[in-house]
């Protein structure tokens, strides 16, 4: 129906220019003039055309004839055609003007035939409804937008595909247009409207061209597009071949901007990213259905921007755009033969295919950039491709430049379904040369600077080789940069890196506040001084909320010359060889180094993992010298000299506790006990371990201790309480004899002691000690023996010590010495002490030769104390307390009172009974000066037997006062009365000599008479005076032996401590006198 319809119109158009040809030959000398109206013959040729078999009827406003000479055709004009049906009142074509051009060979036949048609100056408009139909329209009136077209079997539409069927077939021998070769259309107004994608545009002018050609049909069109913006300019040229059913298009193009036509058309809004005016051409064949079977395309921009979809990024500028590309089918691919964007300094090309393969197009596609800055890179790196690495790199890697980058990649875009659109990048692979590069590998810390690396790159990794590059003064020489994850949500980068250069830079980074590890081991870096090389690993998740604890780092250095100030007590260290090992977890440092002068080999642990209840653990050896011990406060110059070697181990622990255990090596060294009396010789073997336990600094106990050193061994344990100036703590010492002025803050106190055993010479014991409710001391001890030799001289001076701390003490021994003598046996005793006095001390035992008691007492009284000594033996206990060997048995007993504090005077009474005295020689050389050598024979002999000595006493301020002690025997009796000053060791004592005391004494019985001749209650007829005066061991001694023969109301006058005194002179001037020095 619409072929027939169709050939009407054209016969309805054939008949009006047959009627028109009629007219040609009487009008071509009028025609010559210029263009003739015809309008009289429009009845003829419009009922010319009302007679034909046509839907269709023409109306006509003017018929005009012109000719342009010989050279050109006879051409016959109409105007103001409009083409209605017949049954209808609208036209469904209307044409302004429509020139025809007459066959001339078809006149010489007779005929009237067009060669050409020239629609000038038409309103031409293609729409594509909502439904999808075409409505082709040329000055007619057209559907209403929103209202569904109507397939009618006539229009415009119709005419065209008429026109083109008879152009592109061969000329048919009985139609009228064979002879048609040509239709034009000249300035007419185009309008295009996609109604299924709201997009509307047109041409102010628009030339179009059909010819017949020998292949089919050729077609050539000028555009001049208004898009309001923008003007572009669209020139080409299309041949349709009906042999091979294809048409093959080239086509020219300028000022086209895509961001121009994204602002205009909404279906186009992705194209407002790109703004540049583009020009090119190309070529492309299409089938009759359609299709497009290859297409070529060339394009090129000026100056211009792209913006991408993220409002964070700036829009890319770049000064022009080149793409040379064409289309293949079977396989269907795009090929992009070079797509160069030039950036200014940058130059990027991309290569590539897009094979369409399914419903799946497949992306082949290179990248090369010569030459690009390092902040460059972001525009090439695309926003959504691995995102963590692409922040990373491009906020992370700045300055410098990478040369020679190419990168290749395999993608897939989905071409139906609802991931139509999306590209799946299914692998990038790439590599780059970097130079210059500054790296902020862990921001704010100070970055790599002057990077040279070669780069490689995939769709799950970027890998940096690192060749070179420095931190400050720090050199690196070789590393890695490796960011991997990149195709999962787990993206890290992995940095390694050997690091070369001062030991003070690199700890000023490892100091720095991102990592903060120092600060977690107290270390500073100033004074640090020495030279490193060390292999740092950094991994840090590509992560958007960084925390410090997700970043891994781990550094394993050499250290040379290593010098730091300040490490321990204010001392540093010089000339270290380390290894130290520092990640997340913990820092190691294992190496040698000399602290205060003296070489320590160390290894040092660090946990900062905090799951090890061992925060700090350090393995050491060295000396304690001399400066070392003073260093630490350990150092008796009176106690301990040489060097000791130490292996020791300390360690911290998170609940605050501390602990200390060493190994000492005492065999160089020499070492006293105090008040044993006992020293360790140099090169004697011996050996210390101790083990401290401390809570908050402060020593909480001793888990153990222990001493061999040959002849003495010491082991056992301790525990300490806080000082009494603590918060919160109890004075320790209120009932003790310490004051709190003699602890510092930082002393502990002891509160248990256990000595497991004891071991020097005779002294072997065990012994525990406690603390009481009222904070003194319980000590209970016992052992084989007890040497208390080098205690008892000290211990009767100075009894009243106010450094002893408050004790009660129980205590048995097998064996007790008391001096050098023989030991005594079975001994128990009691000490109580309180405050700065002795409150009870007991000792009793068995003396040796018999097993004689001894017991020695000071209880106390409510006005003080009194004090009780007995023994049954008292040549050994003197003996034994070490006061003197001359005594041969003998009782001994010695009482006293003390009343008041402990400055109050003892007084009491000493009295000794049947005893001799033997091997004096001191009291020989008395006898002698008293002229009594029979006696000094006897006392250098069996010895002078005595039957009783007595002497009352006063002890204050270290001094004794004798008054009037007696001492008599059978062959002699002696009187004494003076001063013992202990401090001083000094001796101030007079007295007289009686010889043959017990006959000598028995007229001093008589009444009255006695008293005369002896002078004195238990003096004697014959007597001598003496003095003794002067050191105690090296006394004056001085005898006046005129005294021996006046009686004794004579012989105070003679006597030589009196006032009357003549100093040892006789009445005649004579003198006796001896200087003797004691041995």
């Amino acid at each position: 129906m619409i072929r027939r319809t169709s050939i009407v119109c054209l016969e309805v158009l054939c008949g009006i220019l047959l009627v028109l040809g009629l007219l040609i030959a009487g009008s071509a000398w009028r025609l010559s003039q210029g263009p003739v109206s015809i309008q009289f013959l429009m009845p003829y040729a419009q009922d010319l055309l009302q007679r034909q078999d046509t839907r269709f009827r023409a109306e006509l406003d003017d018929l005009i004839l012109t000719w342009a000479g010989w050279e050109r055709a006879l051409d016959v004009r109409a105007l103001g055609v409009q083409l209605i049906e017949k049954d209808a009142v609208r036209p469904v074509a209307r044409i302004r003007e429509v020139s025809v051009t007459l066959s001339a060979r078809a006149l010489t036949e007779g005929k009237v035939a067009p060669t050409s048609l020239e629609i000038i100056r038409p309103r031409i408009r293609l729409i594509r409804d909502t439904a999808g139909a075409f409505q082709f329209n040329m000055g007619a009136a057209t559907a209403e937008p929103g209202t569904p077209s109507e397939p009618v079997a006539s229009g415009s539409g119709d005419v065209l595909a008429l026109l083109l069927n008879e152009l592109s077939g061969p000329a048919q021998t009985e139609s009228s247009l064979r002879y048609l070769n040509r239709v034009s259309v000249v300035g007419a107004a185009l309008q295009l409207e996609d109604r299924q994608l709201g997009i509307k545009w047109g041409a102010r002018h628009a030339d179009i061209t059909l010819e017949r050609a020998r292949v089919g049909l050729r077609a050539t069109f000028d555009l001049d597009v208004d898009l309001r913006t923008s003007r572009p300019e669209l020139h080409g040229e299309a041949v349709f071949d009906r042999s091979a059913k294809h048409v093959d298009v080239d086509i020219d193009f300028a000022r086209l901007n895509p961001g121009l036509l994204g602002d205009q058309f909404a279906a186009l809004g992705e194209l407002k990213a790109l703004t540049a005016e583009f020009g090119g051409k190309g070529s492309l064949r299409i089938t009759l259905g359609g299709d497009i079977e290859r297409a070529e395309f060339n394009l090129k921009s000026g100056q211009g921007s792209f913006a991408t979809p993220a409002a964070s990024i700036p829009a890319y500028d770049f000064k022009s755009v080149t793409i040379d590309g064409r289309l293949n089918r079977n396989p269907d691919q795009i090929q992009i033969a070079g797509a160069t964007v030039d950036f200014g300094e940058t130059q990027a090309t991309l290569a590539g295919v897009v094979t369409r393969v399914g419903t799946i197009a497949a992306i082949n596609a290179t990248v090369t950039i010569p030459s690009m800055p390092a902040d460059d890179l972001k525009k090439f790196w695309p926003p959504g491709a691995a995102i963590g690495a692409r922040k990373w790199v491009t906020g992370n890697m700045r300055d410098g430049v990478y040369r020679d980058t190419t990168a290749s990649l395999t993608a897939r875009i989905p071409i139906d379904g609802k991931d139509s659109g999306q590209v799946i990048v299914d692998s990038i692979n790439g590599r780059m040369n970097i130079s210059g590069v500054t790296i902020d590998y862990l921001n704010p810390m100070p970055p790599l600077k002057n990077t040279v690396a070669t780069a490689t790159f995939s769709d799950s990794r970027f890998d940096f080789a690192v060749q070179g590059g420095n931190v400050g003064d720090l050199t690196l020489d070789e590393g890695t940069v490796a960011i991997s994850g990149l195709s999962s949500q787990s993206e890290v980068l992995a940095l390694t890196a050997v690091i070369r250069g001062p030991v003070r830079s690199a700890l000023d980074i490892v100091a720095h506040p991102r990592l903060n590890l120092l600060s977690k081991i107290g270390l500073k870096t100033e004074g640090a001084a020495g030279v490193h090389t060390t292999r740092l690993e950094i991994e840090i998740p590509l992560i958007s909320e960084l925390k410090a604890e997700e970043v891994q780092v781990k550094s394993v250095s050499d250290i040379t010359d290593l010098a730091l100030a300040d490490v321990v007590k204010g001392r540093g260290i010089t000339g270290g060889t380390v290894s130290l090992t520092v990640d997340n977890t913990a820092m190691t440092a294992k190496g040698i180094a000399l602290y205060a002068g003296t070489a320590a080999d160390f290894e040092w642990r660090q946990d900062f993992s905090g799951s090890n209840n061992v925060e700090t653990r350090i393995a050491a050896k060295a000396t304690l010298d001399a400066g070392m011990r003073d260093l630490f406060d350990v150092y008796m110059r009176d106690r301990i000299e040489g060097p000791v070697p130490i292996n020791f181990i300390y360690e911290e622990r998170r609940d605050n506790t501390e602990t200390f255990s060493a190994g000492l090596n005492l065999t160089d060294s020499t070492f006293t006990l105090p008040g044993f009396e006992w020293q360790k010789s140099r090169g004697a073997k011996a050996t210390a371990e101790i083990a401290v336990l401390m809570t908050d600094g402060r020593i909480t106990a001793l888990p153990e201790f222990r001493v061999d050193a040959g002849d003495f061994r010491v082991a056992g344990k301790s525990t300490f309480s806080a000082p009494a100036n603590d918060a919160g703590s109890v004075n320790p010492e209120s009932n003790s004899g310490s004051s709190s002025e003699n602890n510092s803050a930082g002393d502990a106190i002891v509160e248990t002691l256990d000595i497991e055993r004891f071991i020097l010479g005779n002294t072997s014991f065990s012994a525990t000690v406690r603390r009481a409710p009222d904070r003194s001391f319980i000590i209970d001890v016992s052992g084989g023996g007890f040497d208390a030799a080098p205690f008892i001289s000290e211990d009767l001076g100075g009894i009243d010590a106010p450094e002893l701390p408050a004790f009660n003490l129980t205590g048995t021994f097998g064996r007790f010495w008391i001096g050098q003598g023989e030991p005594t046996s079975n001994v128990r005793m009691e000490l109580k002490r309180k405050s700065t006095r002795w409150e009870r001390i007991v000792v009793e035992g068995a003396l040796p030769d018999g097993g004689k008691a001894i017991s020695i007492k000071m209880l106390p009284n409510p006005d003080g104390h009194d004090l009780q000594i007995y023994s049954a033996d008292a040549g050994s206990l003197l003996k034994a307390m070490d006061v003197t060997d001359t005594i041969r048995t003998g009782v001994i007993e010695i009482s006293g009172v003390r009343k008041g504090g402990p400055d109050a005077p003892w007084r009491g009474i000493a009295e000794m009974k049947r005893f001799s005295v033997a091997d004096a020689p001191n009291f020989a050389r008395l006898l002698t000066l008293a002229s009594l050598t029979g006696i000094n024979d006897t006392i250098s002999g069996k010895g002078i037997s005595f039957s009783r000595l007595r002497f009352p006493y006063v002890f204050e301020n270290e001094i004794a006062t004798i008054e009037e002690a007696r001492a008599v025997g059978s062959e002699l009796g002696i009187t004494a009365t003076g001063q013992i000053d202990f401090g001083k060791d000094a001796i101030d004592i007079n007295g007289t000599i009686i010889p043959a005391y017990t006959i000598n004494s028995l007229l001093g019985q008589i009444p009255v008479i006695g008293t005369i001749l002896t002078g004195a209650k238990g003096g004697g007829i014959f007597a001598a005076s003496y003095k003794i005066n002067g050191p105690v061991d090296k006394p004056i001694i001085s005898v006046n032996p005129l005294s021996a023969l006046a009686p004794g109301f004579l012989r105070k006058l003679l006597d030589v401590t009196g006032k009357n005194s003549t100093d040892g002179r006789s009445p005649d001037g004579n003198e006796r006198q001896l200087d003797q020095q004691s041995e």
